[in-house]
């Protein structure tokens, strides 16, 4: 386990994972996007900037988000997943090329967010590396209407002092889908952590096709 972990530290966020980041994205991202997917990308006035590191937090209806959104923005990215994908080893393996972190959604641990921190902090050249995570903490089972949202996101913009782009996702159908990349801003980083959870949950609703949902 100890190796596997040295592994990984040193593939994760480093020029070679860049590079294959790239590589997969000149070989798949017009098949997928737009042959086995009709992807529309569209992006408000002030879009995000080269060379800075973001927080994209989005919506999620469903197991094609990561890679669609990952293809979709052009810059590498590592995507926060349950740990218990991490448990095919097929899929583990696609998982770990993709620069992906695991996180215990019952019980979040420091290396998760360690993780995350490390890779909003990793710069090459022009390039500036982000973290992709779903505010739902799952997919909504609901067809009209956004999940409650999770205060992860708000406590990682925090602790890493990071711009947060929110990010809508809407299914017309299973084909044709609409993602709507909003205007990078900055949190409140003495403010309440679910106040801004459902902030940031209003500007994803704004850009998607879902309701928000009551809170309670």
């Amino acid at each position: 386990m100890m190796i596997k972990e040295k592994i990984r530290d040193f593939y994760y966020y480093s020029w070679l994972a860049l590079v294959l980041q790239w590589l997969v994205a000149v070989l798949i991202r017009i098949p997928y996007l737009y042959i086995f997917n009709r992807v529309r990308i569209s992006y408000s006035e002030i879009k995000p900037q080269p060379g800075i590191n973001y927080l994209y937090v989005s919506n999620h209806r469903s197991l094609k988000d990561p890679p669609i959104l990952g293809l979709s923005i052009n810059r590498p990215i590592s995507f926060i997943a349950k740990k218990e994908l991490f448990h095919n080893p097929i899929l583990a393996f696609f998982l770990y090329i993709c620069s992906t972190i695991s996180v215990d959604r019952q019980a979040a641990e420091s290396k998760t967010f360690r993780a995350a921190k490390n890779a909003l902090n990793t710069k090459f050249m022009s390039w500036a590396w982000s973290v992709g995570i779903f505010i739902e903490g799952t997919r909504s089972t609901d067809p009209g209407r956004l999940g409650k949202p999770n205060k992860g996101p708000i406590f990682i913009a925090r602790l890493t002092k990071t711009p947060i782009v929110p990010v809508g996702i809407s299914y017309k159908n299973k084909r044709d889908i609409e993602i709507v990349v909003g205007e990078p801003y900055e949190i409140d980083y003495k403010g309440d952590l679910e106040d801004q959870a459902w902030e940031c949950l209003e500007k994803i609703s704004q850009l998607c096709d879902y309701e928000m949902p009551e809170r309670s």
